[in-house]
């Protein structure tokens, strides 16, 4: 019995990542199997075909795709490259019953991603805790219980200067005696609520995911890389008897007592002895998290807008005399006989510009 290393959520064309780097992380990072999951609009197909021309020996690369179906983004797996054949899965917002339908006839393999991450393309966001469990006992769906762009943002949250020095400033407000006399006490206490309250946010959905996962057919963990430094943050361990393949690695995973890992990049410091390997943030994770934070502010901001009054006051200057003034005046008319025209005529440039025109005509 060996144990296998793999990250079941990678991208390749989304960021233009080239297959040499591609290869290069995961033979550093020491995975044995790795899946391409490009988004069903970034061409999936010819990313797999990328990453198989220059793929090293001894590594297995699984076929998938990151769907956007109805009820937000999933991971489908195949045994073979014939996935990419499957036209229903490239559609954008594929209904989740035929996908679904589709994958038990195929046999392929299915998980949904990040069930608990963005608002916008996360099924329990979109279809709700009680249907996506429903969806699981129906047909046997996989969980992602551990993404690593998720993991990215709870770093952002909990080890980030960006957070972490004005979290303890904010505290300090809230503490000082001086703060609190002039007022700013009370709007340290408020600051430092909104982060705690983010910061319980992602604990949760992390939770949340594990906690689904122990509901699914089986659980998968992947990096969900944009980069290729990024492969690998989010890894699986499994022990393994037979020949690798895609089929004995579900297999595997469906046997959850094989699992040994499932969460960040870890690494032996010494025999028996494991530690998360940390990674120091991108600005495009940064820029992510600040997003995060400031999502819930920026649509209260957006509320108060009075668009429907704006909206009015644009539609009545369509009909107003000043822009029926303004559609009757045609170029030229203003300037022509006036004084301006006359001084433009008489330039030293517009001179010499007639005699060369004359020149020309003689």
């Amino acid at each position: 019995m060996k144990v296998i290393t793999f990250d079941l959520h990678t991208h390749l064309n989304e960021k233009n990542i080239l297959a040499f780097d591609y290869w290069k992380r995961v033979k550093e990072i020491g995975l044995d199997a790795v899946a391409i999951t490009e988004h069903n609009f970034c061409d999936p197909k010819g990313a797999f075909d990328r990453l198989n021309k220059t793929k090293p020996e001894g590594i297995l690369l699984i076929p998938g795709i990151e769907i956007n179906s109805s009820v937000g983004h999933a991971l489908v797996y195949g045994k073979d490259e014939s996935l990419y054949n499957e036209v229903e899965l490239l559609e954008d917002k594929a209904d989740i019953e035929r996908v679904l339908e589709l994958v038990k006839e195929k046999g392929f393999y299915f998980s949904f991603a990040h069930p608990f991450g963005y608002e916008h393309d996360s099924v329990c966001f979109l279809a709700g805790e009680e249907k996506t469990k429903k969806l699981i006992k129906k047909y046997g769906c996989g969980v992602e219980i551990y993404n690593g762009m998720v993991s990215q943002l709870s770093n952002f949250l909990y080890d980030s200067q960006w957070i972490t020095k004005p979290f303890n400033f904010v505290s300090f407000m809230e503490k000082n005696i001086v703060s609190r006399k002039i007022g700013l006490g009370k709007v340290g206490g408020k600051i430092k609520k909104s982060f705690d309250s983010k910061r319980e946010d992602i604990v949760m959905r992390c939770i949340k995911a594990i906690e689904l996962g122990n509901t699914a057919g089986f659980i998968t963990a992947g990096s969900d890389s944009h980069s290729a430094e990024r492969i690998g943050t989010g890894i699986m361990k499994l022990k393994l008897e037979e020949e690798l393949t895609v089929e004995t690695i579900f297999n595997g995973l469906k046997k959850k007592e094989n699992i040994i890992w499932s969460g960040p990049l870890i690494k032996e410091t010494e025999k028996g002895v494991f530690e998360k390997v940390d990674f120091k943030l991108k600005r495009m994770e940064i820029a992510q998290g600040i997003q995060y934070i400031t999502q819930k502010a920026v649509k209260k901001s957006a509320n108060k807008i009075p668009t429907k009054k704006i909206k009015g006051k644009i539609s009545g200057l369509k009909d107003s005399r000043v822009t029926k003034k303004i559609k009757s005046i045609k170029f030229g008319e203003r300037i022509k006989g006036t004084k301006i025209r006359e001084r433009i005529g008489k330039t030293r440039i517009a001179q010499r510009i007639k005699k060369i025109s004359e020149r020309k005509k003689e």
